[in-house]
């Protein structure tokens, strides 16, 4: 059996140009939450120039302007890049003065972190080319400029030029997700809630005491090495069990999230090229087990619920799939169904040890809800 080639618009990719790309927002009128670029200037009734600020960012919806933060919000939701509007600025202490606004640029901003969290969002400073983006595997170049606390400049960052494998953890959490969504040439901003995410020794950071990290990057090259079409199962298949044997060296370090990036796309892959081969369904579902571990660590209960239910459909009995969906039953507090399923698993397993101790906490706390609400 063969696989299918993956269908892209290569032709109208390959001719796609920065500047067209950064067309893209300028045909978008802004919306709360979004960031933009704007030029403000205030004039007396006589036609002085009171104030006349130079471009500044300002994420609409926020009080960044001020006073005048409310009148440049009215403004700004029904502008194009490009526009210009004026509004009275009204008031004693103004009689007669009006402000110009110029919306100067639209960022694009796009939240990049695995569990969609915003722990990781990356600004577009500068359109890259083409439509192609590195894909697991790739051999990549980043640079790193700068990294600061929002504010400042990190003590101890040393800026740098990484070449590194993605999905292979030789670099940060931060740079890895972020990675994923850069085009050759783009120019990024990425602001980092979680400064755990963005510990990288190559960068000089080893020790972060900052409330949040912002990097600014830019993708420099990367050649996505591994081909998309493969040439039988087998050596679908073979890739498939060298990205889960990565994966689980990632959820041994404790790279949990990357682990559970590593393990949805080998699902992806064998549901996009092999869904009925039964070794790849046999691979998928140890996959979506590993992604549970990952998930349960992560106090995402519901969604290793979901990754269980999906095993369990295929293989009732699957004592791991019980087992792990009643460890996500007990994180949503569904204690009943907790207690179903690990009864179910030491129906099978008599002497499986995890689950009875599973099974009492669920029972005290089964009962500890009932006299609580009665």
């Amino acid at each position: 059996q063969t696989s299918e080639p993956l269908q892209t618009s290569e032709s109208a990719c390959e001719s796609r140009s920065v500047d067209e790309e950064d067309d893209d927002m300028r045909g978008r009128i802004p919306k709360f939450g979004d960031e933009v670029l704007v030029t403000l200037k205030a004039k007396a009734q006589d036609g002085s120039v009171i104030d006349d600020r130079p471009p500044m960012e300002y994420q609409v919806g926020s009080n960044d302007l001020g006073p005048i933060s409310r009148e440049c919000e009215k403004l700004v939701l029904g502008m194009n890049v490009g526009d210009e509007a004026t509004v009275d600025i009204g008031g004693p202490a103004h009689d007669g003065a009006t402000l110009t606004l110029t919306l100067d640029k639209v960022y694009h901003t796009q939240d990049v972190s695995f569990a969609k969290d915003m722990a990781i969002v990356k600004k577009r400073l500068r359109a890259g080319k083409g439509c192609d983006k590195p894909t697991d595997m790739a051999k990549v170049t980043v640079l790193v400029d700068d990294a600061t606390d929002g504010f400042s400049q990190l003590a101890g960052f040393e800026k740098a030029v990484l070449d590194f494998t993605l999905g292979n953890a030789e670099v940060c959490d931060a740079l890895e997700f972020a990675t994923k969504e850069l085009r050759k040439g783009e120019r990024a901003m990425l602001k980092i809630a979680t400064p755990a995410l963005a510990v990288e020794p190559r960068l000089g950071l080893v020790n972060l005491c900052a409330e949040r990290v912002v990097f600014y990057v830019e993708l420099v090259d990367f050649d996505n090495a591994v081909d998309s079409q493969f040439p039988s199962s087998e050596d679908l298949l073979a890739f498939a069990l060298s990205r889960k044997d990565s994966a689980t060296v990632l959820f041994k370090k404790g790279r949990l999230q990357l682990a559970l990036q590593r393990y949805a796309d080998i699902v992806g892959l064998l549901n996009l090229k092999y869904d009925s081969d039964t070794t790849a369904k046999e691979l998928k579902n140890v996959c979506r087990l590993n992604k549970a571990t990952c998930l349960v660590k992560l106090n995402k209960f519901a969604c290793a619920k979901e990754d269980c239910d999906l095993v369990l459909h295929e293989e009732p009995e699957n004592m791991k799939a019980l087992y792990r969906r009643a460890q996500a039953e007990l994180g949503l507090e569904s204690f009943a169904d907790c207690i179903r399923d690990c009864k179910n698993v030491i129906r099978l397993d008599a002497n499986n040890k995890e689950a009875r101790a599973l099974l009492k906490k669920a029972q005290e706390s089964h009962q500890k809800s009932k006299s609580l609400f009665g």
